[in-house]
């Protein structure tokens, strides 16, 4: 059995962070900034020349500025993960990829988790090969994201509500 962990509102809570910090990056350079019922993305940054700089400026502003006072962590999965075989255990997360290892670092998950899977997460039919090219073991995945989910493959068996939590873990068995 592997536990696939996703990192953003699962095993820590970043949403707030993670808004203020587009809107960081937005007024320094003058666009309007968002307010969204729920996680702010890439895909909601419009189009123009320095969308790579604006999302540049996000980055910094989360991870140097205010991850280690703003990270909410997810004590009870994290309680579940720790009694768990640390080489059983994976982040499985699309977040970006310098953002997730330090994450990974400065928030102590290296601990609890053998490594970060990166995967586009699109859809789990789409995740399905992938994860099949890396695991052979039936699979327990924590997501804050159920809709992801939607799959007669997947079978609800947790549920973990928390601060500001509510994550499901799913059963995957091959």
């Amino acid at each position: 059995m592997k536990y696939l962990i996703d990192l953003d509102d699962t095993i820590i809570y970043s949403t707030d962070l993670n808004n203020d910090a587009y809107n960081y990056a937005l007024r320094k350079y003058h666009l309007k900034t968002l307010e969204k019922n729920g996680r702010i993305t890439r895909e909601d940054i419009k189009p123009t020349l320095i969308k790579s700089r604006i999302i540049l400026t996000k980055q910094s502003y989360f991870c140097e500025r205010w991850t280690p006072y703003r990270v909410i962590y997810n004590t009870a999965l994290i309680n579940k993960i720790s009694i768990q075989n640390k080489n059983d255990c994976y982040i499985w997360t699309k977040a970006n990829k310098n953002r997730a290892f330090y994450i990974y670092k400065m928030c102590g998950l290296d601990k609890y988790f053998t490594d970060i899977i990166f995967d586009k997460k699109v859809s789990f039919n789409e995740s399905i090969p992938f994860l099949l090219e890396k695991f052979s073991d039936d699979l327990i995945i924590y997501e804050n994201n159920t809709e992801f989910f939607q799959n007669k493959s997947a079978v609800k068996i947790d549920q973990i509500i928390f601060n500001r939590f509510n994550i499901s873990g799913f059963l995957i068995h091959y």
